[in-house]
């Protein structure tokens, strides 16, 4: 299971869409298939004890899901 913290100051919309994203990265890429995503509110936005490549480039995404661009 990998844990998605998102800061208590982003907006319920805002979660909806890391999940909308999440939802399709587990279907379409292949480094992430099969994960299970928990997604907990927090002081701020990280992936939990995850530094890999992959990790990175996934909170790229969600950073910008919450920017909604």
């Amino acid at each position: 299971m990998t844990t998605i913290s998102i800061a208590y100051e982003e907006s319920e919309a805002a979660v909806a869409r890391v999940e909308a994203l999440l939802d399709e990265v587990v279907m379409r890429n292949p480094n992430w298939n099969g994960a299970v995503f928990q997604i907990v509110r927090d002081d701020f936005t990280c992936i939990v004890d995850n530094e890999s490549y992959d990790a990175v480039a996934l909170l790229r995404q969600i950073n910008d899901a919450l920017c909604d661009e």
